[in-house]
């Protein structure tokens, strides 16, 4: 569903720990995040689909859900506006803001460098305990975006010393596109995010297209790459390429990646079809975490993608891939024996 979406269900107020909102008919939406993932994991992304009243006024509704304890605050908008409208708003931000890495300061200082994982900023920092001792410290700082910035889940308190009382709480930030920062808006708070771009950055929607590929020698076939999972994922296809497969997206460093993947599973039981890494000049193959990573560059106005090896595959060196039947045979398949070394994709 796109941001702004809406289905319709039921819903009752019940008395139940206090007065109780129930949505009491399944919403594909909402009950998304209620549903387990399996046996081994029956919190799936531990959602709520009850909630208990906690204050209720004019400006705003609070809510705590009745199984997780999630904290919703609903505020009420200063001006009636279209869900899609507002939604957009925010996607607007979601778009130009997500950087993988940002300088966290306060005050001017460097405190740590921040990396962004699943709307979650993960700090570490040292603070000095009682005794003057350094401690590091780890915080994963969760937030949403809103038409300006970002929303802390919950204040953040920095101490640097906990010997002093010299304390910083922050939870509201907005978006600087032209400085790249998310400053802090509370009041008589000097902190922010500043987003840091390796050389070479390139965004997601960057890589969403059609491509010359360029691999084994001379050969050349014409791909797409497509969205799977926003920010997450791709989908190759096309071409010389027997099967569709997943690159992976860099949020870090703003490029691609490449590593072992099983898409098949008709093979029979305990059976499957896939890409497995390839270190072509020594003949050998990995379903380990060997892979490649992207290295982009702008040749002739365009985008051009070279893939050098991740280095987690201790002594060897990948440089391609082969589909391959995970049967126990040990065999390649597709067309032309199913393999592709020293790439080089050129966008359209």
């Amino acid at each position: 569903y796109e941001a702004g979406d809406t289905l319709t269900s039921q819903y009752d107020i019940i008395s139940d720990m206090g007065p109780v909102l129930t949505f009491n008919t399944y919403n594909e939406i909402l009950h998304y995040f209620t549903e387990p993932n399996g046996s081994s994991d029956v919190d799936g992304m531990a959602g709520d689909y009850e909630f208990v009243f906690m204050e209720v006024t004019p400006s705003k509704i609070v809510l705590k859900g009745k199984k997780y304890d999630n904290k919703l605050v609903m505020t009420r908008l200063e001006e009636p506006t279209d869900p899609k409208t507002y939604y957009a708003s925010i996607a607007a931000i979601d778009e130009k803001a997500s950087y993988g890495n940002y300088f966290f300061r306060i005050n001017g200082d460097s405190v740590s460098m921040a990396v962004l994982s699943d709307r979650v900023l993960n700090i570490t920092y040292e603070q000095f305990d009682e005794s003057g001792k350094a401690v590091v410290q780890k915080e994963g700082l969760a937030f949403t975006f809103t038409p300006t910035g970002i929303k802390l889940y919950e204040p953040f308190v920095y101490t640097k010393d906990l010997r002093s009382n010299s304390q910083v709480k922050m939870e509201n930030f907005d978006w600087n596109e032209e400085a790249v920062t998310f400053t802090c808006t509370d009041a008589g708070v000097d902190a922010e995010f500043e987003a840091y771009l390796p050389e070479g950055y390139r965004f997601y929607k960057d890589f969403i297209g059609t491509y010359t590929m360029k691999y084994s020698g001379n050969k050349t076939t014409e791909i797409t790459i497509s969205e799977k999972v926003k920010k997450k994922s791709f989908t190759a296809a096309g071409g010389a390429l027997d099967y569709p497969f997943e690159f992976g997206f860099d949020l870090v460093n703003g490029t691609i990646t490449l590593t072992t993947q099983k898409f098949l599973a008709d093979l029979g039981s305990n059976q499957y079809m896939g890409i497995t890494m390839w270190d072509s000049d020594k003949g050998y193959v990995t379903w380990g975490e060997g892979g490649m990573i992207g290295v982009c560059t702008e040749e002739g106005g365009h985008l051009t993608i070279n893939f050098k090896d991740n280095k987690l595959w201790l002594g060897y060196t990948v440089d391609g891939f082969i589909y391959w039947k995970f049967d126990g045979s040990g065999t390649s398949i597709g067309s032309g024996g199913g393999r592709f070394y020293k790439i080089t994709l050129i966008k359209k």
